[in-house]
């Protein structure tokens, strides 16, 4: 299995950017994580440069190949942002190995999972405004418009163990595409919009720049920062 990736970063309205992500591969594994720096935290920055690091560390140890199961990796993560005492970030991360991928997040940075041009999964956002779409209070599109849909009840940092967010570990197949962001960037892209730019799109960038349009029209000028790394299996 081969994977075309593009990602893209924006400051927005927030100095410093603190949103971070990567993407590292080798002939049969590769590893995508995406993380952003709790604003108002200090040095948030520091926070997910650190997380994104110590994963790519990890990754390149050997560490993931005997761990399908992303969680014990990511709660060592949270032991070196903890050491840092203060910053905070969230962190949302897919594995590939053996021809399946494992999905884990902490926070509300999203993993959106596309097959056949249609989104088929999305990561559990751990907020207030989250829990209360979970307890029937408000519709999932509400999450967005939300007035706590900043407040995190997890990210790393925060205490330790995590309890970190995994999912089952399932098989890709060329054709499928997935899309990790920040909320910075999914506020303002709704799901049908991913899917019908999703259809027009030849390559991950050109899937990301028709979503980026969408959004321009919609972001405020003290928008959060925006980080989106998007991936297409060939």
């Amino acid at each position: 299995m081969k994977f075309e990736t593009y990602s893209y970063t924006n400051t927005g309205g927030c100095i410093p950017n603190e949103d971070a992500s990567a993407y590292c591969s080798d002939d049969f594994r590769c590893l995508w994580v995406l993380c952003d720096g709790l604003g108002g935290h200090a040095d948030g920055e520091q926070a997910s440069n650190s997380a994104v690091d110590t994963m790519l560390e990890k990754f390149s140890s050997g560490s993931l190949q005997e761990h399908q199961d992303l969680s014990p990796i990511i709660e060592q993560v949270n032991q070196i942002v903890r050491s840092l005492c203060g910053p905070l970030t969230t962190i949302v991360t897919a594995y590939y190995k053996n021809g399946a991928i494992s999905i884990a997040n902490v926070g509300d940075s999203r993993l959106y999972f596309f097959r056949n041009h249609k989104l088929v999964s999305v990561t559990t956002d751990h907020s207030v405004a989250f829990a209360d779409y979970y307890m029937q209070k408000i519709k999932y599109g509400d999450i967005r418009f939300h007035p706590d849909r900043s407040s995190l009840m997890k990210a790393l940092g925060i205490k330790e163990p995590i309890g970190v967010q995994c999912y089952p570990s399932f098989q890709v197949f060329p054709g499928d595409a997935f899309l990790l962001c920040s909320d910075g960037f999914w506020e303002y892209v709704f799901e049908p919009e991913m899917e019908i730019d999703l259809i027009k799109s030849e390559s991950p960038e050109i899937w990301v720049d028709h979503m980026l349009k969408r959004a321009a029209a919609r972001i405020p000028s003290d928008n959060d920062n925006m980080t989106v790394l998007a991936v297409f299996a060939q």
